[in-house]
């Protein structure tokens, strides 16, 4: 099969869709696909597959390309396109894709990658987000074959803001490093490792902590990624205010670092408002980390799967849970090989692609038959 992936950016090292979107594509290949990614940028092409695209300085964040129109157009109508598989919203390539879909009558694939989730819907919705909403949004989203959600709750956004098309349910993949010992530290290590935001309910995270360091003496929290300058100084702030011990800052970690610190941590926690996916606590889990979050994410299997732990979102409930989880360390431990079993099982990249790929062979042929391995909602 061949298809085109769209995404607006991977630039951003630290964002979801530059490492899923990304990742995908190279499992596709992997699995016997012919991929083109196109995406906006101001540098060279990172991958073999990547055709990278610069945008109108006076548009640009609308992401208007008109070189990337024409080229989608022209790969839709001379190369004999199976599909076209658009990631994200709110940007002029992903509308760039529904036109030219619908033009020459190629099955759209729409993977929102959280964009509709109810906070991230109301978060900066302002006049020109409406407009756009009404002038180019909705009717690109109206135009999708079907949409891909990695998660239950996006599915639920999804049919919350009233579309009826089919939406199949495959989560990301994670990539599983080598298992490498944990590095002994003076403290053990609760991590938060993520983009420095408000919607990661951080804020939260450091008055839980206010309530509960004093009784775990031997216990750390280390906040680890990237973020606007204003509001990470705003959370170094409150960590004084509020006489935090403990609490280390040290912005952004990638490669090896990134996963080191997953590795030499006792315990992970997002305590976000919201997320489509979450692929830190994958990426946690990946390597035998347990994980607390919240029911702002998708993650309720996790007790099941007796792997972490899945609560609101509020103050006291993140200091109930680690009230819980800091005392008991054996505990801990069993959670992260449980973790770790149920990654390996359920969240590689070639089941990933395989089930993609039944996707993308079920809108191409038609075939129902072909999705009863895979969720269809």
């Amino acid at each position: 099969m061949k298809g085109i992936h769209i995404v607006p950016s991977i630039e951003e090292e630290a964002s979801g869709p530059t490492y899923s979107v990304v990742r995908l594509c190279e499992s596709l290949l992997e699995n016997g696909h012919h991929v083109i990614l196109m995406t906006l940028s101001d540098s060279e092409k990172k991958y073999s597959f990547h055709r990278p695209y610069k945008r109108v300085k006076w548009l640009y964040r609308l992401g208007v390309s008109s070189l990337m129109k024409k080229d989608i157009e022209k790969i839709a109508r001379d190369e004999s396109i199976d599909y076209i598989h658009s990631h994200g919203l709110w940007m002029m390539p992903n509308i760039y894709s529904g036109w030219i879909a619908k033009k020459y009558n190629i099955p759209l694939i729409v993977s929102p990658r959280g964009a509709l989730s109810e906070k991230a819907m109301k978060t900066g919705f302002t006049f020109i987000k409406s407009l756009f909403w009404h002038i180019f949004q909705k009717n690109f989203l109206i135009s999708a074959s079907c949409f891909h959600a990695t998660s239950n709750s996006e599915y639920e956004d999804i049919r919350r803001i009233g579309f009826k098309q089919p939406v199949i349910i495959i989560p990301n993949g994670i990539d599983f490093q080598e298992n490498i010992k944990k590095t002994k530290q003076p403290h053990k290590t609760l991590l938060f490792l993520g983009r420095i935001h408000p919607i990661k309910g951080i804020e939260n995270l450091l008055y839980a902590w206010s309530e509960v360091h004093s009784f775990f003496p031997d216990w750390r929290l280390k906040i680890a990624g990237p973020g606007e300058k204003i509001y990470v100084e705003k959370i170094k702030l409150l960590s004084s205010v509020l006489s935090l011990e403990r609490v280390d800052f040290s912005g952004p970690l990638y490669g090896k670092n990134k996963w080191d610190a997953y590795r030499n941590s006792e315990l992970f926690i997002l305590p976000s408002f919201s997320e489509n996916f979450g692929m830190t606590v994958a990426e946690s889990l990946s390597v035998g980390t347990p994980v607390i979050t919240t029911k702002g994410t998708p993650w309720s299997e996790l007790p099941d799967k007796k792997s972490g732990f899945w609560v609101e979102g509020s103050k006291n409930s993140l200091v109930t849970c680690l009230q819980e989880a800091l005392p008991d360390l054996l505990k801990l431990r069993k959670m992260g090989e449980n973790g770790q079993k149920w990654m390996i099982q359920s969240y590689s990249w070639d089941k990933v692609a395989k089930d993609m790929s039944i996707l993308y062979v079920w809108k191409i042929q038609g075939d129902l038959k072909a999705t009863k391995n895979i969720k269809l909602n």
